[in-house]
């Protein structure tokens, strides 16, 4: 069993640091902007209707960062000790339940789609933002579990 290089993990370490921090600003970034033009060039209707997806995001946000943690976690301590193979079966396995998970929850929550907005929201123009905001956004709910595995390995040697 080869040794790990300590320097050589905290470098890796530290590069997929700054990778975490790029992609959760960028989500950030992106609510934010949501929220910005909706309320000042939509109206105060559709930054209701932006809040009232903000658990269904955030919701995915917290699977994705379940799988991620442990898919580079695990690829990192391998590639630290030089075992590629197997830190490319932990990537590997990562993006595979990624895609797995991205396609179940927006899947669910396209089936579950009336029933919801039905249900949180009362008849009219807020309803109707609501719905379409939601019918766009589902696609984040799709690739949200894999854009940080992805973007770690174009950032990797």
């Amino acid at each position: 069993m080869q040794q790990t290089k300590p320097m050589f993990i905290i470098k890796k370490y530290k590069s997929i640091l700054w990778a975490a921090i790029i992609v959760e600003a960028v989500n950030y970034i992106v609510s934010l902007t949501d929220s910005i033009i909706a309320g000042n060039m939509l109206g105060s209707e559709a930054l209701a209707a932006i809040g009232l997806n903000a658990p269904f995001l955030a919701f995915s946000t917290f699977l994705a960062s379940i799988v991620n943690s442990g898919t580079i976690v695990n690829y990192s301590y391998q590639v630290g000790r030089f075992d590629k193979k197997r830190a490319q079966e932990f990537f590997s396995q990562g993006i595979i339940i990624a895609i797995i998970l991205g396609v179940f929850y927006a899947g669910l929550l396209m089936i579950l789609r009336n029933f919801i907005i039905y249900r949180i929201t009362e008849p009219g123009i807020i309803q109707e933002y609501t719905l379409d905001y939601y019918n766009i956004i589902w696609l984040f709910f799709l690739i949200n579990p894999i854009s940080f595995p992805i973007y770690c390995s174009s950032s990797t040697p």
